[in-house]
């Protein structure tokens, strides 16, 4: 099973019917897996669009909701919505793509504006943010989160080689 089935299945699991996401190539793999595991996806214009509709949609059923981005301009598009969950206290987990990683001392393939550090970038507006290692593991513990003690985002970053 790959990352990015493991990722699907939890959400499934939790009971999600559907995902709020601005598509794009380091979170296809997700995408699919999600639509394959017959999770709806709603495609928005924009990234922050993912996150406020994802916040409206936990205002009315209590359940922490998911979107997803690409990397890059798809995570920085969408710090607006994630700023905005953390301060009105709405259980959002956001899953963002990120490209692969490299063996040796570089932790991605290449400098460039796709490996925008997402961690980084997210840590001061969210509840927790983390580069995901172990894909179900990470859902559950971020659907959790999110939730208790008050709701806010979490933030997780899966590079592509962990989705294949």
């Amino acid at each position: 099973m790959t990352g990015a089935e493991e990722i699907a299945k939890a959400l499934v699991e939790y009971g999600t019917k559907r995902v709020f996401s601005h598509a794009g190539g380091t979170i296809s793999y997700i995408l699919d897996a999600i639509h394959r595991a017959g999770i709806e996806v709603i495609v928005v214009r924009q990234e922050a669009q993912a996150l406020h509709m994802a916040q409206g949609a936990f205002r009315v059923s209590g359940r922490a909701q998911v979107a997803l981005v690409t990397s890059g301009p798809g995570v920085t598009n969408a710090v607006t919505g994630v700023a905005d969950a953390y301060y009105d206290a709405d259980a959002v987990v956001l899953i963002c793509g990120q490209t692969s990683s490299l063996k040796g001392s570089r932790p991605v393939r290449q400098w460039s504006f796709q490996e925008t550090p997402t961690v980084e970038l997210m840590r001061p507006i969210s509840k927790d943010t983390w580069m995901v290692e172990d894909p179900r593991e990470s859902i559950v513990k971020a659907i959790s989160l999110a939730l208790a003690p008050r709701p806010g985002p979490v933030v997780l970053d899966v590079r592509m080689d962990v989705q294949k």
